[in-house]
């Protein structure tokens, strides 16, 4: 039994009838997901689907922002994309982890 680990999924979005792959976004990224996972309850309702968008865009190219998103995107589809992105995001996080040799995670910190 064999315990590889597939490439973590890669997000795409159509806007416009073009069509937009993730990319590996910033380390800030993580943080940003993290922070936003953490806070969950506390954001208020309005700035909710706001925040979602500004995370998805993260992941993004450049060309696409949260106003783009909340814009073009059917608010039944952002929280599907917003998972789909964190995941993604998870998954770049963890494989490259993977990757390092014993201990050397830990000697970094």
């Amino acid at each position: 039994m064999t315990n590889k680990k597939t490439a973590p999924v890669v997000p795409e979005l159509v806007i416009n009838q073009k069509k937009y792959k993730a990319v590996p976004p910033k380390a800030r990224a993580w943080r940003d997901f993290i922070t936003f996972e953490e806070d969950v309850e506390r954001i208020p309702a309005k700035d909710f689907m706001d925040r979602m968008a500004a995370l998805i865009a993260e992941v993004f190219p450049e060309e696409i922002t949260s106003d783009v998103i909340l814009d073009n995107i059917p608010i039944n589809e952002i929280k599907k994309l917003y998972r789909d992105s964190f995941r993604y995001v998870i998954g770049l996080v963890y494989g490259k982890l993977e990757q390092l040799p014993n201990g050397e995670a830990g000697a970094a910190e």
